[in-house]
């Protein structure tokens, strides 16, 4: 119980600091890309408490039917005992009559904590979820706003010769599978101006070389970046990543 509360008031908190984040920001006329990105891993936090206060829960209740299923083995335990002593001669001898009486209690007595056993047993079984989770939960990608291809041309002159090289969206785009969401957004930030389908023609390009020595070759001959840049090197360890 002490832990659930502190699942709990954990997740009251991190509610509570995203409705202030949205009620900073409810007023302004432009809502700066640091509060999306706040916001997101808020909310990634929300996420993973909710998911392990329900693992929480369905722990707890796989305790409960343990107990009952060891209350029940003892019950059983004890009326082996019983038989066996009465067998040795322990129990005292009784009249037919009321043998057949205490047997027809018993029989009776039986079968009512037969009955309680298995409805106690359906009512655990139906609180418990039909599986676990096997992965964390998935969430939605951020997309950041695509900016025109005039204000790109201003801003970086070598995106013209990247949307130059590959004319069609690719289909599949293997290499960014190794790069994480948080990544993408911050590479997607310093390296490509905010243009997300810049970078996507620059990772199909990337996609299509056998090994990362090309790739890595291509990129310092057609990119103006600074290669000593920490956001750079992080983004070639990223790609060679993926051809491993």
């Amino acid at each position: 119980m002490e832990k659930k509360r502190e699942y709990i008031d954990n997740l009251l908190a991190n509610i509570k600091n995203l409705e202030e984040k949205f009620l900073a920001v409810k007023d302004e006329d432009a809502i700066p890309f640091s509060f999306f990105r706040e916001a997101y891993n808020r909310t990634e936090t929300i996420m993973r408490l909710l998911h392990e206060l329900e693992n929480l829960q369905i722990d707890e209740m796989r305790a409960q039917m343990e107990k009952l299923i060891l209350f029940l083995s003892e019950v059983e335990n004890n009326k082996k005992t019983i038989e066996k002593a009465a067998e040795t001669g322990a129990i005292r001898e009784v009249s037919e009559e009321e043998t057949k009486a205490a047997q027809t209690k018993e029989v009776e007595k039986q079968e009512v904590e037969k009955q309680e056993r298995e409805t106690a047993i359906e009512n655990v079984q139906q609180k418990l979820p039909n599986s676990t989770y096997a992965k964390d939960p998935v969430f939605s990608e951020y997309k950041w706003p695509e900016k025109k291809e005039s204000e790109i041309r201003g801003k970086n002159k070598e995106s013209s010769s990247l949307n130059d090289v590959i004319s069609a969206k690719p289909a599949v785009l293997d290499l960014i599978k190794s790069i994480s969401l948080n990544d993408r957004f911050l590479f997607q930030r310093e390296l490509f101006n905010n243009d997300r389908e810049a970078m996507n023609v620059l990772m199909a390009k990337l996609n299509t070389f056998e090994n990362y020595e090309d790739a890595e070759a291509y990129l310092r001959r057609n990119t103006s970046w600074d290669f000593e840049d920490q956001t750079v090197k992080d983004f070639l360890y990223a790609i060679k990543k993926g051809f491993e």
